[in-house]
């Protein structure tokens, strides 16, 4: 799967994903490959803004400018519509999917 990233432009109808290719306006596309080497430098902040921010957070991304230009800080992303899709996928195939916030201990599950 391909994550389009691109700082502004227009966004698909159905996910909220960044819109692809130069004919519709769309920003660089970051693969799976190119996000393991992203990790193994441990870039996790940019990692954070890329696919979430910057990807298809809808609420964080209409507040990121306005938070850049005022304190210089890229706010905190919230679940992704991509992730949501997933899930409801799952849920499709009567997989039962919980989420969870803030720390587990092993035995938690």
């Amino acid at each position: 799967e391909k994550f389009h990233v691109r700082s502004t432009g227009s966004y698909s109808f159905i996910l909220n994903q960044p819109m692809g290719g130069r004919k519709s306006k769309g920003g660089q596309r970051v693969g799976e490959m190119e996000i393991w080497a992203l990790q193994g430098y441990g870039a996790a902040h940019i990692l954070q803004e890329l696919l979430t921010v910057k990807a298809d957070d809808i609420k964080q991304r209409q507040m990121m400018q306005l938070s850049i230009v005022r304190t210089g800080l890229v706010p905190k992303g919230n679940v992704s519509e991509g992730f949501k899709a997933i899930v409801s996928y799952m849920k499709a195939l009567c997989l039962d999917v919980e989420m969870f916030e803030g720390k587990m201990a092993r035995g938690d599950l």
